[in-house]
């Protein structure tokens, strides 16, 4: 079967922009759910609710108290704002729930790294917000099965509230983000999938039990799922599998991305994968996170000098380098085609390589390690024959110069003698033309 062509980000961009917001709306009995579950309709009838705009819709990620309950209260981050009728830009504390309420003109800034991913405390705003978005049903309901099945124009509501709320490089980022929106989402399933699907509760006693901030036709289908004997099936496999991972990391939920940026920036150099995968090895007391993973690190830094020197050289700011033959390589093995160790989400080998992924393999790594030696040979050979002509150039240059001077000097001495002449033959003097003498 063919397989289907993936949209490149423009694509992917000029597709979420394709349906204007008055095409799409969000219903009033939407938004009363979002703000207050299953309250009787006479209590809802006392709040004065509107069907504003995205912007406008107010829907306060707090604005259930059990997800408030649960969920521990972040710190704020301190970002920057700009005023988009103005240009100005400022800094400010921010927490999710108040991206809500921001002003029409008003958007976060977010930084993006070389691969096309968030590096500052915008971007980690941006992933919280993406985090309290795909728990809300108007935009992003759990009855769908799959993420590649969500509704366009749901897809579209998504994309629309976060360019209206932060402002980024969208042509480069947007698969960051719609992957990270995406993650959250099937995050939040895992999460209430684990919070009310025990194994002694029977299809009806979970269907009872529904969250108060979930819809209750998304709840209803999104239990008929997976109650499914095939999805217990994959689940249980899955659950074997994670089983059999042995070195799991410390690295929290900060990203790859922001975790390399700032070490860039304590180290005042760019960095290598190397040197960030093995900060997520160690805890903050300084143990690492097992048995396992002290023997990971001891064979990564026995060849980490190499990595670091190497990203000093190249001096590629902004951006975790990486090589199919680097430390990483070598102690985990060869590359999975659709990401990168070390690197982040939505990063693939053939954006960090420059190859195709299918050309990423055990047998062909070393030879693509020396393909590169062998580029970079001739990259410097050119460099050499190129500095060769320019000092030639050079020289040609100077010697042209000095006979320029030569025949201007000539020059003179003619005028000179035939002035000279002039005076003492006069009209005896035969007429001559100085310039073709």
């Amino acid at each position: 079967m063919k397989q289907k062509r993936k949209k490149s980000a423009q694509e992917l961009l000029v597709s979420l922009r394709g349906q204007q917001a008055n095409n799409i709306s969000i219903t009033s009995q939407d938004l009363q759910q979002q703000f207050h579950g299953d309250q009787p309709d006479e209590q809802l009838e006392n709040e004065n609710i509107i069907t504003p705009t995205l912007r406008d819709s107010n829907i306060n990620a707090s604005s259930s108290s059990n997800e408030a309950n649960t969920q521990e209260k972040e710190e704020p981050l301190v970002v920057k704002i700009k005023d988009t009728s103005t240009g100005e830009v400022t800094t400010q504390k921010m927490q999710p729930d108040r991206v809500w309420n921001l002003e029409k003109n008003k958007k976060i800034m977010v930084e993006l790294n070389g691969d096309g991913q968030g590096s500052d405390n915008g971007s980690n705003l941006l992933v919280r917000f993406l985090g309290k978005l795909s728990q809300k049903s108007v935009f992003c309901p759990i009855s769908v099965e799959r993420w590649d099945r969500m509704p366009k124009a749901k897809t579209h509501l998504q994309w629309q509230l976060i360019e209206e709320n932060f402002e980024f490089d969208y042509a480069i980022g947007i698969k960051w983000v719609m992957h990270s929106l995406r993650d959250r989402w099937r995050a939040y399933k895992y999460k209430l999938r684990c919070d009310h699907f025990y194994p002694n509760k029977s299809k009806e006693e979970i269907l009872a039990n529904r969250p108060a901030n979930v819809d209750s036709n998304d709840w209803t289908a999104f239990v008929h799922h997976y109650k499914e004997d095939k999805k217990k099936t994959q689940s249980a496999q899955n659950t074997k599998n994670r089983t059999k991972l042995k070195v799991s990391h410390a690295g929290g939920s900060k990203s790859n991305a922001r975790r390399g940026r700032q070490m860039e920036q304590k180290l005042g150099r760019p960095v290598c994968r190397s040197e960030v995968v093995l900060s997520t090895l160690l805890k903050k007391n300084g143990n690492y996170v097992n048995e396992e993973g002290k023997i990971l690190a001891d064979k990564i830094s026995e060849h980490l000098p190499e990595d670091q020197e190497h990203a000093a050289t190249l001096g590629v700011p902004l951006k975790i380098l990486a090589h199919p033959n680097d430390t990483i390589g070598k102690v985990y093995g060869v590359e999975h085609y659709g990401r990168v160790r070390g690197i982040g989400g939505n990063v693939c080998p053939s954006d960090v390589f420059g190859m195709p992924r299918h050309s990423i393999s055990h047998a062909n790594v070393g030879n693509f390690s020396n393909t590169s030696h062998q580029r970079v040979e001739d990259l410097e050979k050119h460099v050499e024959t190129l500095e060769e002509k320019l000092t030639g150039y050079e020289e040609t240059k100077e010697k042209l110069e000095e006979t320029k001077k030569r025949l201007a000097q000539n020059e003179n001495h003619l005028e000179t003698l035939h002035r000279f002449l002039l005076a003492k033959f006069g009209n005896e003097l035969p007429s001559f033309n100085i310039d073709s003498s």
